[in-house]
């Protein structure tokens, strides 16, 4: 499987209904899509993060902004054969 291309889009997801915690009270939540497209657009895959300061220390910018690094790395496995390339990856 070949990766064409790499999407990241920043959403901000409204609350249905009042979500509290201990930290704050917020309308709703930021977070960052990923989509990867593979095999010139015949497979595409989601996947979602959840970057919270209070948290993670991560934010919308900070997560989508380490995405892009990833992905510009020599080692970032664009050529999938095995998924083991991406474990070796994570794991470098």
């Amino acid at each position: 499987m070949r990766i064409d291309q790499i999407n990241i889009y920043k959403v901000t997801l409204p609350f249905s209904i009042d979500f509290r915690h201990a930290r704050k009270k917020e309308p709703s939540v930021k977070n960052v899509i990923v989509e990867i497209i593979a095999d010139q657009g015949n497979i595409k895959g989601y996947g979602e993060g959840a970057p919270r300061p209070y948290v993670t220390a991560e934010s919308q910018e900070s997560a989508s902004e380490s995405v892009g690094n990833f992905v510009q790395k020599d080692s970032f496995p664009w050529e999938l054969n095995a998924i083991s390339q991406i474990w070796d990856f994570v794991d470098s």
